[in-house]
C-alpha cells in the first residue's frame, strides 16, 4: 500500500487537538513513505498544513 485516503472535517472543531492530530497523522504517513490523499478543500482540517 502506497497511498492512503483520509476523510477530514471541513471544520476545525471545538478543540485545537483536532488540528494538531490532523498534522500529526499527515506527518506520520509521509515520514513512512506513504502518499496522503484528502478531501481537497482548503478549510478546516482539510486545509491543515504541516
Amino acid at each position: 500500500m502506497k497511498t492512503i485516503a483520509v476523510y477530514c472535517g471541513s471544520s476545525t472543531g471545538n478543540d485545537p487537538i483536532y488540528m494538531k492530530q490532523a498534522r500529526n497523522l499527515g506527518k506520520i504517513l509521509v515520514d513512512n513513505g506513504l502518499n496522503l490523499v484528502y478531501g481537497g478543500a482548503t478549510v478546516g482540517c482539510m486545509g491543515c498544513s504541516c
